[in-house]
């Protein structure tokens, strides 16, 4: 469980865990977690990406925000940052994908189709995907994107509310 400013909480049957920057977080607020194919947790948090793997905590990349997080069919990471960019990927093999133009604050959202392929949304109510490494915009939303949720009904309904 995230915590706002207060770092992360890790309970099983027998323990709680809180884990804070003494613990290799980059900072107390967590904003998105998410489990990889292999069980690793991966944690977005205002100052960066870290994960939890072994019992430990591991600063993967520090200073920029992490505002959305999903891991592909392929257990590939993939971030929002608030300047309108979706970055595929950590360390030095990420990859950055501009969804908006000039750095214009635009907060990403992310999803996962039924086939676990990257979907996206933003504060101004753009939606679409991301093939071969660029966003295809698919449709111009009335209204800001704040969560997404994939429809039962097929692969292509989404909500966006």
């Amino acid at each position: 469980m995230g915590l706002w400013s207060g770092g992360l909480v890790f309970c099983d049957p027998v323990s709680v865990q809180l884990y804070t920057e003494a613990d290799g977080l980059p900072d107390r607020e967590v904003q998105r977690l998410s489990e990889d194919h292999q069980g690793r947790v991966w944690i977005g948090t205002m100052g960066g990406l870290a994960c939890l793997e072994d019992g430990g905590i591991r600063p993967v990349e520090t200073g920029n925000k992490v505002s959305e997080l999903a891991i592909d069919r392929e257990g590939q990471v993939w971030r929002g940052s608030p300047e309108g960019k979706v970055i595929k990927g950590v360390g030095k093999e990420a990859q950055v994908i501009e969804v908006t133009k000039n750095n214009r604050y635009e907060e990403i959202k992310l999803y996962l189709d039924q086939k676990r392929d990257i979907k996206v949304g933003t504060s101004e109510g753009r939606l679409g995907r991301i093939e071969d490494d660029r966003f295809i915009a698919e449709k111009q939303g009335p209204a800001s994107c704040r969560v997404m949720l994939q429809d039962s009904e097929g692969p292509s309904q989404r909500m966006c509310g």
